[in-house]
């Protein structure tokens, strides 16, 4: 019997890293959630470091035309309010791409965006000011 229960154990413990695993972004998209957090700290400049990182972590991948150009407008943004747009196509790219993070929705601006942890909601597209405005989306049983 305990040979059985230790077993079931492992096999658990087994299954539950590699389900962990599988939810754990790329580290290729790390700037992406860079570009984020830019953004709910209004911070055009760092929003614009962190798009130049992204292109250069995406350079050798083969990437849809709505992330190119999603990517483009953001490092052409001449302000919060364009690349906060941006954002949202290249948001709305990476889900298409099956890119892993945990989904928020902003009712207020009807938009999504992706988090690399779930530990704190962080609006890319109201700022400082409501950084705190959204909530998680329950994945899809499909």
């Amino acid at each position: 019997m305990k040979p059985l229960f230790v077993s079931v154990i492992l096999l658990f413990a087994a299954t539950w890293t590699l389900a962990q695993a599988q939810k754990t972004p790329d580290s290729k998209y790390d700037s992406y959630f860079a570009i984020g957090t830019a953004l709910v700290n209004d911070s055009l400049d760092q929003t614009k470091q962190a798009v130049q990182s992204l292109k250069k972590d995406l350079a050798n991948s083969k990437n849809s035309p709505e992330m190119d150009k999603a990517i483009a407008e953001i490092a052409d943004a001449r302000d919060l309010k364009a690349a906060r747009e941006a954002y949202s196509g290249l948001t709305e790219a990476l889900k298409k791409a099956k890119v892993q993070g945990v989904e928020y929705y902003c009712s207020m601006v009807k938009k999504n965006w992706l988090q690399k942890d779930s530990s704190k909601v962080q609006n890319p597209y109201l700022g400082k000011g409501m950084a705190s405005c959204g909530e998680k989306k329950v994945p899809d049983k499909n």
